[in-house]
């Protein structure tokens, strides 16, 4: 066998990187006398067969009290950081429906949106359906569209999805 990869992390600072080794055996040596406060996340090497990969496992040195502490601490600060992103896209998410909410609102020129309401599916794609006429842009104040909120027609994508032209009606598109 060839070079073997380990991924490891610190548990001090988080960083996680590689490890390289010549041979089983010197992964295997290292494993047992790992260094303090680094953590083996697995092996990086591809196509490793199992019975190598369960001789390495057997072989590792377990965290100690002391790394297990750290390594709770550093699972707690990345779970809230997470929380901390999806927090924020939430809201992202939350302001670009209600400028688009507020959007429609404005519609100007006697244009009414079809039934009362705009074919808007919140949470996914976002589009207006105007009636009497294709999908389009929802109009917003100053020809703006709320940032993160997507505007497109969908019967668009179909006729390139097939391969039709978007401009005459014919079965080869014309690029």
């Amino acid at each position: 066998m060839g070079k073997l990869d380990l991924r490891v992390r610190d548990l001090n600072s988080g960083v996680s990187s590689l490890v390289s080794f010549d041979s089983e055996e010197a992964a295997t040596a290292w494993l047992v006398a790992r260094p303090k406060f680094i953590e083996v996340l697995g092996v990086a090497t591809l196509g490793l067969d199992n019975d190598a990969n369960n001789r390495l496992k057997a072989s590792l040195r377990p965290l100690d009290p002391e790394e297990k502490l750290l390594e709770r601490r550093l699972e707690a600060a990345i779970d809230a950081v997470t929380r901390e992103r999806e927090e924020e896209k939430n809201r992202r998410e939350r302001e670009a429906s209600e400028a688009h909410r507020v959007a429609l609102r404005g519609v100007q020129g006697g244009e009414k949106a079809l039934g009362g309401h705009c074919g808007v599916r919140h949470g996914t794609t976002r589009y207006h359906k105007r009636e009497g006429s294709f999908p389009s842009p929802c109009p917003l104040p100053g020809g703006e569209r709320a940032e993160g909120v997507k505007h497109y027609s969908t019967v668009t994508d179909f006729a390139r999805f097939r391969g039709w032209s978007t401009s005459r009606p014919s079965r080869t598109a014309m690029w």
